[in-house]
C-alpha cells in the first residue's frame, strides 16, 4: 500500500509540474521537447515493466503482478494526461506502448462482440462475417505490430461512428452497410473487393439497361458525396478507399453514359451557348450546382446530357457526353484551383455590388 501511495503521489506531482510548464514563460519549442521527452520516457518505462511481468521467466507472486498492473495503469494514465491536457505538444505519431496496445485490442474486441449481438437482419451473413473477421484481424494486428497514437485514435473514432450508423439505421441492406463502411474509410484488406461484389450483384439484378445506367449514376453520386478522404482512415498504411472505389464506379457508369442517346445523333448545327471554360472546369461548376441542391432533378444522367448537348467550351464545339461524364467525377487539383479563383472573384463582385 505504501508503494501504491508513493507512486500515486509521484503521478500527481508530475501532472502538476506539467501544467505549470504549460502556463509558464517557456517557448513552444522548449515545451514540445519537454513534453515529448516525458512521453517517450513513460512509454519506454511501460514497455520495460510489461516485459518484466510477462517475459521475465521468474515465478511472479500475485501481489507483485497486481502491483505491476496497477503501476502500468498509472503510467498509461500519465500518458493519457499528457495527450489530453498537453495535446498541442504531444507526439501523436509516436508508437503506443505494448500495454496500451492490449487495451486498444480489448476495445476493438468489444466492438466485435457488440456487433455480433446487433440486429442487422438485412445484412447478409457473408458481409457480417467479413466485418467481424476484419475487427478480429485489427485487434490482433494492434498487439503484434507497432502502431501510433494517431492511428489507434482514428480506428476507435471510426468504429464508434460505424456503430452509431448501425444503431441509427437498423434495417440496412448490404449496399447501405458498405456505404457506411466506405464513408468512414474502413480500408481493411478485402473491403473494396467486397463492396464491388455487392454493387455488381445489385446491378446484375436489373435487366433493363436504363435502370442499370441509373443505378451506376446513383452509386457514383452516393460515393462521391460520402466524401471519404485520406486524412482519416482505418488503416494508415493502406490507400484511402476513395482512390480505389471512385475510379471503379466511374468506369462502370461511363460504360452506360450515352447509351440511350448516341453522340452521333447530335446535330453539328445545334445552337450551343459558347463558354470560355474548359470541359473539366464546366463539369465542376455543374457538379457544384448539383451537390449544393440548385437543380430540382436528382438524375445526374439528365444533367450531363443536357449540359453536354446545349453548351460548347473554348476548345470543343461539341462536348462528348462521355468526356463530360469523366470530367464530372474526376476533378484534378489544378481544375479545382482555377474554379476556386473564379468563385472568389464572383464573391468579390457580390460584396462590392450589394454589400458596400
Amino acid at each position: 500500500m505504501e508503494k501504491t501511495r508513493s507512486a500515486a503521489a509521484i503521478a500527481d506531482f508530475l501532472k502538476g509540474e506539467w501544467l505549470k510548464s504549460l502556463f509558464g514563460p517557456a517557448k513552444d519549442h522548449v515545451l514540445r521537447r519537454y513534453i515529448q521527452y516525458h512521453q517517450s520516457v513513460l512509454i519506454r518505462m511501460s514497455n520495460r515493466v510489461n516485459r518484466y511481468v510477462h517475459f521475465s521467466g521468474h515465478q511472479q507472486t500475485s501481489d507483485l503482478t497486481n502491483y505491476a498492473t496497477w503501476f502500468l495503469n498509472e503510467i498509461e494514465g500519465l500518458i493519457i494526461f499528457l495527450r489530453h491536457r498537453c495535446y498541442q505538444f504531444f507526439d501523436s505519431n509516436q508508437y503506443i506502448s505494448d500495454y496500451f496496445a492490449v487495451i486498444i485490442a480489448k476495445k476493438i474486441n468489444a466492438f466485435e462482440a457488440e456487433f455480433k449481438r446487433s440486429d442487422t437482419l438485412n445484412v447478409s451473413g457473408g458481409l457480417r462475417d467479413f466485418y467481424i473477421n476484419a475487427l478480429r484481424y485489427t485487434a490482433e494486428k494492434v498487439t503484434v505490430s507497432r502502431t501510433t497514437f494517431a492511428a489507434t485514435e482514428d480506428q476507435l473514432k471510426i468504429l464508434r461512428s460505424i456503430r452509431a450508423g448501425l444503431l441509427e439505421h437498423p434495417d440496412l441492406t448490404d449496399e447501405d452497410f458498405c456505404l457506411i463502411l466506405y464513408q468512414h474509410n474502413f480500408n481493411v484488406p478485402g473491403f473494396s473487393e467486397k463492396l464491388q461484389a455487392v454493387l455488381d450483384q445489385n446491378a446484375a439484378k436489373l435487366n433493363d439497361i436504363t435502370k442499370q445506367e441509373a443505378f451506376w449514376e446513383s452509386s457514383a453520386g452516393k460515393f462521391i458525396q460520402a466524401g471519404t478522404g485520406p486524412d482519416h482512415s482505418f488503416d494508415h498504411h493502406r490507400p484511402s478507399l476513395e482512390t480505389i472505389v471512385i475510379p471503379w464506379v466511374n468506369s462502370k457508369q461511363t460504360m452506360f453514359s450515352g447509351s440511350q442517346i448516341s453522340e452521333t445523333n447530335l446535330s453539328e448545327n445545334d445552337e450551343r451557348l459558347h463558354l470560355t471554360l474548359s470541359v473539366p472546369q464546366f463539369a465542376l461548376y455543374v457538379r457544384l450546382f448539383h451537390l449544393s441542391g440548385c437543380f430540382s432533378t436528382k438524375n445526374v444522367s439528365d444533367l450531363k446530357r443536357f449540359f453536354a448537348t446545349h453548351f460548347s467550351t473554348k476548345r470543343q464545339g461539341t462536348i462528348s457526353i462521355k468526356s463530360f461524364a469523366r470530367a464530372f467525377y474526376n476533378v484534378d487539383q489544378t481544375t479545382a484551383a482555377v474554379v476556386l479563383d473564379q468563385l472568389k472573384r464572383m464573391t468579390d463582385i457580390i460584396n462590392k455590388t450589394y454589400f458596400n
